[in-house]
């Protein structure tokens, strides 16, 4: 049977021990953090036990749901993952570049900035794309978290680092790609990834402009 007597007995910490260790992991910078992961593992599980229409409603992005004043949606869609792949990448990522920023930043700030990911990637969707298409994922407020990071920290010191930052880069490459096949017109629009990308770069810029200017707040 299981009892934190056994774990105490493993890890040499006692209940009293473990509880305030991760109290202060939800006290601290990365309170934030975990609290944004949780939240997009809840909404992950939503997707698997709510009503599927109730969820299209209220967690996925399209210029019909949001002229039936939805506007939470420009937010909300921001924490729906399609798949496990997609929450465990993500969260990863969240995780890897969110807890530099709140320890950097404070985590009011991260969480502003994971905001303002989310919302600039879907003005933009809604500009790019018609009634028929939909936006969902956290793309958008990971690529403003994992942007504005390294900015304020560009040299890469570890392999590990640099492994984790090779997608962001990549995912820049693409929208660099795609915007000049855009102004050939090769291609009437954008892509998703390219938007996802393009609206965390959005935020990540003038986040970035701010702090230069020492105008970021807490």
């Amino acid at each position: 049977m299981y009892s934190f007597d056994k774990v105490a007995s493993v890890t040499g910490y006692g209940l009293l021990e473990i509880i305030l260790i991760v109290k202060s992991w939800f006290n601290g910078a990365n309170g934030v953090v975990f609290g944004l992961i949780i939240a997009n593992a809840a909404v992950f599980a939503m997707w698997n036990v709510y009503d599927k229409l109730w969820m299209v409603k209220n967690f996925v992005l399209s210029l019909e749901i949001l002229m039936l004043g939805r506007i939470h949606t420009l937010i909300t869609s921001g924490f729906t993952n399609v798949g496990t792949s997609q929450l465990i990448v993500n969260m990863f990522g969240v995780y890897y570049f969110g807890s530099s920023i709140a320890r950097t930043l404070g985590p009011v700030y991260l969480l502003k900035l994971y905001f303002a990911g989310s919302l600039a990637g879907s003005v933009l969707f809604l500009s790019a794309h018609a009634v028929v298409a939909i936006l969902k994922g956290p793309e958008g407020s990971l690529y403003a978290i994992a942007l504005l990071d390294m900015c304020l920290y560009p040299k890469v010191t570890t392999y590990f680092a640099f492994i984790c930052r090779v997608p962001v880069m990549l995912g820049i490459l693409g929208l660099g790609q795609n915007l000049l096949t855009v102004l050939k017109g090769e291609k009437k629009s954008i892509t998703m990834a390219s938007i996802h990308t393009g609206g965390g770069a959005m935020v990540a810029a003038i986040a970035w402009r701010q702090i230069r200017k020492c105008r970021f707040y807490y």
